[in-house]
């Protein structure tokens, strides 16, 4: 055990917690699998996630309840880590997320790619679980800059979201193309003058 190196300890009074939460808990993960922690006792492989992840984090352990039901035993890390995964994640409020997951329309001079990436974040505080490719869908038609864009995705008769991404994408890269070939064709055109 001792040739690996446990996660240093975590802060929770720095930075972004959740972030910081989850970035620990992959490294300890990392650590328990190859330190073969899954041998030892629940108990110690508590105290030693414990240990690794530091005094802070003991303090905020011991005000942890557990019913020792066999889901919420604190002898069990996964249980332990659950416990610490809803205490760094705030309580988000559902609907102000989806709120602001549909006011998200594409700026304008926004790429396709740069407006879905932030579209997708947006869409993990939206609880729409096994629906939200379908949400993704209706939002991009919904919200695209383009209208001519928007006019070829509503007449597709069985939108998915793979297809709306892929006519999207086509049709900023075309869209791309043509203004590349006429700005290289006025620079040709401007140095015809030039030689006239």
């Amino acid at each position: 055990m001792d040739q690996f190196r446990p996660p240093t300890s975590i802060r929770f009074t720095s930075g972004n917690t959740p972030d910081n939460w989850r970035k620990w808990e992959m490294c300890f993960r990392t650590y328990y699998t190859a330190a073969e922690l899954s041998s030892k006792p629940g108990k110690t492989q508590v105290a030693i996630l414990l240990h690794c992840a530091g005094q802070e984090a003991q303090d905020v352990f011991s005000n942890f309840v557990f019913t020792n039901e066999d889901d919420d035993k604190d002898d069990n890390y996964e249980n332990v880590l659950r416990k610490f995964r809803q205490y760094c994640e705030p309580q988000r409020n559902c609907v102000f997320e989806t709120h602001k997951f549909w006011q998200r329309g594409q700026h304008d001079g926004e790429s396709f790619d740069q407006w879905v990436t932030d579209l997708i974040i947006l869409l993990k505080g939206c609880e729409y679980g096994e629906h939200k490719d379908r949400h993704l869908r209706d939002k991009i038609v919904f919200g695209i800059h383009d209208g001519s864009v928007r006019e070829r995705l509503l007449r597709e008769a069985h939108l998915t979201l793979a297809k709306a991404l892929h006519i999207c994408q086509a049709a900023e890269a075309s869209k791309a193309q043509i203004k590349d070939k006429v700005q290289t064709g006025s620079q040709h055109h401007s140095h015809q003058e030039d030689s006239q």
